[in-house]
């Protein structure tokens, strides 16, 4: 049998903040204490305008940097 062994930085623990961004550059910064209590329905943390999608989802670190396609970034 094969063990499942985790990377401890990529766990989430209380406290910690994730980053969710857009295709379109759309972001928010949650942390995961806000999106607790979350009932059957579930619970939308971000909503997208029509043609946008959700493009990243990421433990927050002290900087993420973004970049798109044509190598436009940004730092934050």
């Amino acid at each position: 049998q094969q063990a499942l062994i985790a990377d401890e930085s990529l766990c989430l623990h209380e406290g910690d903040k994730v980053t969710f961004v857009s295709r379109q550059g759309t972001g928010f910064v949650f942390k995961i204490t806000d999106l607790g209590g979350i009932k059957r329905s579930g619970r939308r943390a971000m909503k997208l305008r029509d043609g946008d999608a959700l493009a990243a989802v990421t433990k927050t670190q002290k900087f993420i940097a973004i970049f798109t396609e044509q190598a436009a970034g940004l730092c934050i």
